[in-house]
This record gives C-alpha cells, sequence and structure tokens, in this order.
C-alpha cells in the first residue's frame, strides 16, 4: 500500500509538471554559464529588431539558399553557418542551440514564434527541425550578452533523422532561422554546442518546476505525517 500511494502521488506531480515541448526542439530550460559572448561561443545567428517595432526575424543558410525567414536586421558579420566537423562526437542527442535574448532594463520576456535547425550538404538541405505549432513564450531572461538564456535540444524522433542525415553528410553545415516577437532590443542570439564539448552550459530548471517539486515534496511529507498519526 505504502508503494502503491507514493506511485500514485508521483505520477500525479510529473503530471502536472509544464510541457516544454514545441514542434522537433525542446525546451530544456535555462543556462547558468556566463562570460560566453559574442565571438566567444560558436554562434549561428544574430538578429536585432528594427527600430520602432517589437518583431526579429531571420536566418542563416547557404548563398543564394532561401532559409525560409524573412530577414529582419540578420546582423551578418555575426551570423554564419557552423561545420558539424567543428563538433567532434556530435549526435542528434548531443546537440545543444542556446537562445541568449538581451533585453534592457525589467523587460525580460521574449516570445519565440519559431526557431528551426538545418543542416546542409552544399546548397541542399540535408534535415530540418519540425516547426513550430505553437508560440513559445520565455520569461526572466537572463540580461546581457554572455548569459545564454535558454538551451534546447532536439526531439527522439529528430534526433534519428539528424543522425541519419549526419551519417550521410559528415562535411555538411548547420544552419538555423528564428522568428521573434516582444523584443525591445537586442542582439539576439543562437548558438551551437554538445553535451560534454564547448559551449556546453549546466541546465537550470525552469522555477516553475522547482515549485511543482517543492509542493510534491510537502505534500508527500504530509502524507507520511498523516500515516503515522492514524
Amino acid at each position: 500500500m505504502k508503494k502503491s500511494r507514493l506511485a500514485v502521488l508521483t505520477a500525479a506531480i510529473l503530471a502536472a509538471l509544464p510541457m516544454q515541448a514545441h514542434a522537433q526542439l525542446v525546451l530544456l530550460g535555462q543556462s547558468a554559464e556566463t562570460g560566453g559572448g559574442l565571438g566567444a561561443v560558436p554562434t549561428l545567428l544574430v538578429l536585432q529588431n528594427p527600430g520602432g517595432t517589437t518583431a526579429a526575424s531571420g536566418c542563416i543558410g547557404p548563398a543564394g539558399v532561401n532559409c525560409g525567414f524573412v530577414d529582419a536586421k540578420v546582423q551578418a558579420g555575426q551570423s554564419q553557418l557552423r561545420a558539424v566537423s567543428a563538433f567532434p562526437g556530435l549526435t542528434g542527442g548531443s546537440f545543444r542551440l542556446f537562445f541568449n535574448a538581451v533585453e534592457p532594463g525589467n523587460d525580460n520576456t521574449v516570445t519565440v514564434n519559431n526557431a528551426v535547425v538545418r543542416l546542409y550538404s552544399g546548397s541542399t538541405q540535408v534535415f530540418s527541425s519540425a516547426a513550430f505549432t505553437t508560440a513559445l513564450t520565455l520569461n526572466n531572461t537572463l540580461s546581457g550578452t554572455g548569459n545564454y538564456g535558454f538551451l534546447f535540444g532536439l526531439s527522439a524522433s529528430d534526433q534519428s533523422l539528424f543522425n541519419t542525415a549526419l551519417a550521410a553528410n559528415p562535411s555538411a553545415m548547420i544552419g538555423v532561422g528564428a522568428s521573434l516577437t516582444n523584443v525591445s532590443g537586442g542582439n539576439e542570439s543562437f548558438a551551437v554546442g554538445t553535451v560534454g564539448g564547448g559551449g556546453t552550459t549546466s541546465v537550470v530548471p525552469e522555477p516553475s518546476t522547482y515549485l511543482l517539486m517543492a509542493s510534491g515534496l510537502v505534500a508527500m511529507g504530509l502524507l507520511q505525517r498523516k500515516r503515522r498519526n492514524s
């Protein structure tokens, strides 16, 4: 009976945790590492919203190839494709995408309407993660370039497709495209890294996850106390 109650309570806590998968990119949490600003990490894409607007979008792909996102002030000198060979041991499971949202003052909410990771062999696209099905609002963005902010990985299904494309195209290049709203500063940047490799950051669970876990621990404590009293 004791195991049964604990299992039911644990299942209820896990069921209450927020779903963080948006299409094929999975939000893993906030990165805690600092001091890795532009030029110090393998940046793929840097965006800045045009003056007087709150939206930023764009993508990086091979020259002459339509990479699918309207170019709204892509910082060309800081945006570039990255060779998969630069990341030894790269797999779909170890791939990480870092999103650094630089918002001034207390304006620390950004909405990611879409973000897509792609692999290119020459001018041919050989892999693309699926588009977002719903927009993702990110709260409590870490201020200042050098705080990576948010960490994404590939879903299990996309990991398999990524590995297949990688095996067939070992000299492929990594690109990314994104569409953002509720931005008021910049630059907003995306960088690539791997688990255990250069640019890897630790993952800090969302505050809401901490709250739910704490609530679950309190509930289990009260349950045990009730059983002892009875």
